[in-house]
């Protein structure tokens, strides 16, 4: 407080680097220049200095602006490490040779209401009553980049893997299709019409929509590397919270 009885100014960095729980909707920390302007500061529910995951759920009118501008200027499709000194740059900033696939991070199992479910059998349920599903990636959509080469991958006839990953038990567990299509952006009504239908519930956007024809099964992930230094899959998982990056 300052001699008048005012709250001192405080001033935020808008254009810091995006982390992975950032998106067009919702922001990690405050994003606002100035919070204490903020209508919303302190809102039960929604501000991030008062819930407990820091995250803000009524981010600025100028953020969806500012969220593309930094995806497009960022390098980093999926954020970083923290449990490593360097940074993994797992996007398509540079030329990877040969085959790639797609992992995403989720949750084994998810709420909806009082309804407890499988998300993995969420998705083969819609596989086998309409022959395909698609699955959205929450938050960071990653570069056009990287689904301009995975979609080329699959119009060329590459079987093309998209494996889930979920920790359970201590253990990470994974379940692979292959992909049958990519789509950056907003939904389209086939996208939607083939979605889970709890997706609608959730209230969260996404812009990285990912389309299979046939059920997960389970993966082997133990000879998965990141494509772009070759580190082992099983141990950046285990290092970080990176929620999608490419392995071969």
């Amino acid at each position: 407080m300052g001699k008048s009885g005012t709250r001192k100014p405080v001033k935020l960095d808008q254009r810091r680097p995006l982390s992975e729980q950032d998106s067009e909707t919702r922001t990690l920390g405050c994003r606002h220049s100035n919070p204490n302007t903020c209508r919303n500061n302190s809102t039960p529910d929604k501000c991030a200095f008062v819930r407990p995951d820091n995250m803000c759920l009524m981010p600025p009118r100028s953020w969806k602006g500012i969220f593309e501008k930094l995806r497009r200027d960022s390098n980093l499709d999926l954020g970083y490490c923290q449990a490593s000194p360097s940074i993994f740059r797992t996007g398509m900033s540079k030329k990877y040779e040969g085959l790639v696939h797609l992992v995403l991070r989720i949750s084994m199992m998810a709420q909806i209401g009082r309804r407890r479910f499988n998300v993995v059998d969420a998705h083969n349920e819609m596989v086998e009553k309409q022959g395909s599903v698609t699955i959205a990636k929450w938050g960071q959509s990653g570069t056009l980049a990287r689904a301009d080469r995975l979609q080329k991958q699959v119009k060329n006839g590459s079987e093309t893997l998209l494996i889930l990953v979920a920790k359970r038990g201590g253990q990470f567990h994974g379940f692979q299709a292959p992909l049958s299509g990519v789509h950056i952006g907003k939904p389209t009504a086939q996208i939607k019409a083939i979605s889970p239908p709890y997706y609608e519930q959730l209230g969260e956007a996404s812009s990285l929509w990912c389309t299979v024809s046939r059920s997960f099964v389970p993966a082997d992930l133990q000879n998965l590397h990141l494509a772009s230094n070759g580190r082992p899959l099983l141990d950046v998982l285990g290092e970080c919270r990176t929620s999608s990056m490419l392995v071969k």
